[in-house]
């Protein structure tokens, strides 16, 4: 049995609920970490499979585990409770069905000891299809957070350290909400004037799957609105605001900021193979915006292979079965912006993205438009192009 760390540095919480197939790996990721100055506190919360039995036999191995139960409360009410019983000076939350890099721990804290005044140390992580296959590293977030963060969430939790000091002053999470509840703490925590400092190395894998809290898409748009709502506010919960961001972001930009968070849901949601209609109805009522037909298409191309899960290389196939129901999104995307215009210059875009993320070595056609790779040196044939293309 190996004896607990003298004094803990980071305080890793698992809230675990019916996480019997992943949480074995996700705890492994953690038992090989090359910092072994840490906590780990798992909440087993009314899970029905063996998760329970698991972290028991994980923390019967090494003292530095401790399993802690709950009665199905949620994630944020599981971290809460583990938010208070930890000891160290950082915290860091680890879903039960993702994964830390074995150095991610030792690079955040290094990160955190160059940056003493830092009350958020935040590295990069990358999303993993179900059969192992790794996408490229998101970007790093910015160190001056609020402003993005009152408009969408560009963290992943297990990605950073957060001083646990800040997080009780603040509340910790709020349990009302069932998605978003990471987001809103967040941006807490930017609104407070929390201080982020960031790492350039991969510390965090998230596993994309179905049946994950992501795939709960009407829930997460009525979360996501509310998170945004608060963020173009003054936010009560947050009793000492920094001055910048005491009133929220310009109320002006709240309609463009819930409908493209909404038509990103919808997107995951037709991936998901559901209809969009319930989370257009989630965020109210109309919101009049001027939206960009390419930020649309951004959107649109970022969420849908997310909501299979598929990797962008199989964009041209995807698109046989998604093309329409796209098409009728972009079309009440338009309508509820009073957008004239809007569905088809936001559909030309996202056919190009669509080909650019597929990156096709043949001939290949996404509605309108194809695409191939030419060697540039040597000569062409003609192309034919199939019918309907208008653009090479």
């Amino acid at each position: 049995m190996l004896d607990p760390s003298p004094q803990a540095e980071i305080a890793v919480i698992v809230a675990a609920r019916d996480a019997e197939t992943t949480l074995p790996e996700t705890l492994g990721s953690l038992l090989d970490q090359t910092l072994a100055g840490w906590e780990a506190l798992v909440v087993d919360d009314g899970s029905r499979d063996a998760t329970g039995a698991i972290a028991a036999e994980i923390a019967g191995r090494d003292q530095r585990v401790r399993l802690l139960e709950t009665t199905g409360v949620g994630a944020g009410a599981a971290r809460n409770l583990a938010l208070e019983q930890a000891e160290a000076t950082w915290v860091l939350f680890l879903d039960a069905d993702d994964r830390l890099t074995p150095d991610a721990l030792e690079r955040l804290h290094a990160r955190a000891g160059a940056a003493p005044r830092a009350d958020v140390v935040h590295g990069r992580w990358r999303f993993v299809l179900p059969d192992g296959e790794e996408l490229p590293p998101q970007p790093l977030a910015p160190d001056e957070p609020f402003p993005v963060l009152a408009r969408t969430d560009p963290f992943a939790i297990h990605a950073c350290l957060q001083r646990r000091e800040l997080l009780l002053a603040l509340g910790g999470f709020d349990s009302s909400l069932v998605t978003c509840e990471d987001w809103d703490l967040f941006q807490r925590m930017a609104r407070a004037g929390a201080r982020f400092a960031s790492v350039d190395r991969l510390v965090a894998l998230y596993r994309l799957r179905g049946g994950s809290a992501m795939s709960m898409t009407n829930r997460l748009a009525r979360d996501a609105v509310t998170v945004i709502e608060r963020g173009h506010r003054a936010d009560p919960r947050v009793p000492e605001p920094d001055a910048r961001y005491e009133a929220g972001a310009d109320p002006a930009g709240l309609g463009e900021a819930v409908l493209m968070t909404a038509a990103w849901i919808a997107a995951l949601a037709i991936g998901r193979g559901a209809r969009f209609e319930e989370v257009l109805a989630a965020v109210g009522e109309a919101h009049e915006a001027a939206l960009d037909p390419a930020a649309v298409a951004d959107s649109v191309a970022d969420a849908l292979p997310r909501g299979v899960p598929c990797p962008p290389s199989l964009w041209p196939e995807l698109w046989l079965t998604a093309a329409r129901p796209v098409g009728e999104l972009l079309d009440a995307l338009q309508e509820i912006a009073r957008a004239p215009g809007l569905a088809g210059r936001a559909g030309a875009a996202l056919e190009r993205r669509a080909l650019e993320r597929a990156a096709p070595r043949d001939l290949t056609a996404i509605g309108r438009m194809a695409a191939m790779e030419l060697e540039l040196a040597a000569p062409t044939a003609d192309v034919a192009l199939p019918d309907g293309v208008e653009k090479l």
